[in-house]
């Protein structure tokens, strides 16, 4: 599978935003064009907030019409309930 970001970038993403992050604890978001290069980002690194490190998930509504890639969406994240929602 190709990935669309590179892997070093979302760490040190992570490590500079990382006290600054739970400002965004259980929040919910909305990115527009979600599946587009920049979003894509931070689509990943919402994910891995998500996975470890905030108190409480951040809800993602992402708006797209996925004509760029209709697959961007499908790998959802391990939590028992998703904290990922695509819309089309």
């Amino acid at each position: 599978m190709i990935s669309f970001y590179n892997e070093d970038d979302i760490c040190e993403i992570i490590n500079h935003i990382k006290i600054h992050s739970n400002d965004f604890s259980g929040k919910t978001l909305l990115l527009w064009g979600g599946g587009g290069f920049i979003n894509r980002y931070f689509v990943e690194i919402f994910r891995r907030l998500n996975a470890g490190i905030l108190d409480k998930p951040v809800h993602l509504i992402i708006l797209d019409n996925l004509i760029a890639d209709k697959t961007c969406f499908a790998k959802q994240s391990n939590n028992k309930k998703p904290s990922l929602s695509p819309i089309k």
